[in-house]
């Protein structure tokens, strides 16, 4: 589920580009992508837990 909403916000952050010539695969944007689904990752093992 996490991998799945990590891959679907990984589109909104290519539409935060402002010239078409911006929008190509880029270690930045895949980065941040991974990062938020790790932090997604933290969260929900923290809530499972119940911390």
């Amino acid at each position: 589920m996490i991998g799945a909403s990590t891959l679907v916000m990984h589109g909104p952050i290519h539409l935060d580009t402002y010239a078409q010539d911006h929008v190509l695969f880029l270690q930045t944007r895949a980065r941040m992508s991974l990062h938020m689904g790790g932090v997604l990752t933290i969260i929900q093992a923290r809530r499972d837990r119940g911390d």
